[in-house]
């Protein structure tokens, strides 16, 4: 019983020590409360500072990256312009059309900026140095010597207007050159309007050198054809060689029509077809002037050479409607310089034939006498056959 009653008494000793410390740290832990609210409100305007400069960090930081990126796209943007103010180099067309496209794209996030028109006459000069390749291209492969297109009367679109060398030069050229902003396509370029007009003077450039070179392929034939019209004897032959001469000139305008939708750099209906009239017009003024004088030495001597004017005739008729199709239709000319002559050796030939039937059925009053292209004056079949 003692034992246990000491045993307590240690117990109620241990639970007054650990009540005593329980007090003391109750003490401790209520200070240690008191020094956090006190270091709160110290920390706290300290905190509220910090995050203003946290912010500011921030934005300085925003604000370099910026900067950077400013930097780098100036640095590009002057690459850039190097490389475009150099022209397009050969074998890397690519390159120099792909700059423009990026100089076209940051003009496009750029509106508004006074950059944009800086970058605008940087891709208006591109458009210009594109367009001087092309015209040269077009000047190198206009100036090899003409091509005689009566020689492809049997395979018409064998016809080489522009040889394939050229071809493959081009094609990148116009592809890039149609892609350029205009007006039309990107009415808030700034530079827009400026590379219409130089696309436009290139695009009208084409039209004059290809003119120029159609009017020697054909040039040499039909003075060779006026010329044994006025000296030579076989006068049908003459009519059916002026007649091929016609064809060639056809197979030679269908062939200019199929190189210019590929080539023009203003591919509307509208400006093919001007730029059309225009390769076609010394081609229709030979035309015209090449038959005057023949029709002139028919009525000039009648006798002579009506068999030369029947097959003329003959020989027009059958080019009529592809004459109508191509130098009419696809340039919107008017005259119709192949009909007007048809109908003026029409005209001859049939005023030819009472004076004709009268020379035949005169043969036994007189001599027979030769006339250069129909032989002797006889009863014969002539070897034309036309439908006046």
């Amino acid at each position: 019983m003692e034992d246990e009653m000491a045993d307590i008494e240690l117990l109620e000793q241990h639970l007054k020590k650990t009540s005593d410390i329980s007090r003391q740290m109750t003490g401790i832990l209520a200070k240690f409360d008191s020094r956090l609210v006190k270091l709160e409100k110290t920390i706290r305007p300290l905190h509220s500072a910090t995050q203003s400069l946290t912010r500011l960090a921030t934005n300085i930081d925003r604000t370099m990256e910026s900067i950077n990126s400013m930097a780098s796209q100036k640095q590009d943007v002057v690459a850039e312009e190097n490389l475009v103010l150099k022209g397009p180099k050969s074998g890397q067309l690519h390159l120099y059309v792909d700059a423009l496209e990026r100089l076209n794209a940051n003009i496009a996030f750029q509106s508004g900026d006074p950059r944009a028109k800086e970058t605008s006459r940087l891709v208006e000069t591109g458009a210009k140095k594109l367009c001087q390749l092309y015209t040269k291209i077009v000047a190198e492969a206009t100036s090899r010597p003409a091509i005689d297109p009566t020689n492809y009367l049997q395979s018409p679109d064998a016809f080489p207007a522009l040889d394939e060398a050229a071809m493959n030069k081009l094609t990148p050229v116009v592809d890039a050159l149609r892609k350029s902003p205009t007006p039309t396509t990107h009415p808030s370029h700034p530079g827009a309007a400026a590379i219409l007009a130089v696309i436009q003077e290139a695009h009208a450039g084409y039209a004059d050198m290809r003119s120029q070179w159609c009017k020697k392929a054909v040039d040499s034939g039909v003075r060779r054809i006026l010329a044994a019209a006025d000296t030579g004897t076989d006068r049908i032959a003459i009519g059916r060689e002026f007649g091929m001469w016609v064809e060639g000139l056809l197979v030679l305008a269908d062939a200019e029509y199929q190189t210019l939708q590929m080539c023009a750099l203003l591919p509307t209906r509208d400006h093919i077809k001007d730029a059309f009239e225009i390769i076609t017009r010394p081609l229709a003024t030979v035309f015209s002037s090449s038959l005057s004088t023949l029709s002139s030495l028919v009525k000039k001597n009648l006798q002579s050479n009506i068999f030369m004017a029947l097959a003329i005739y003959s020989s027009l008729s059958q080019s009529q409607d592809r004459y109508t199709d191509i130098m009419l239709r696809r340039t919107g000319r008017k005259e119709n310089d192949l009909s007007t002559g048809i109908h003026s050796l029409k005209g001859v030939c049939i005023r030819s034939f009472p004076e004709l039937l009268l020379e035949i059925k005169t043969p036994a009053m007189s001599p027979p006498t030769a006339t250069p292209g129909r032989g002797e004056i006889g009863t014969g079949i002539a070897d034309v056959t036309a439908m006046v």
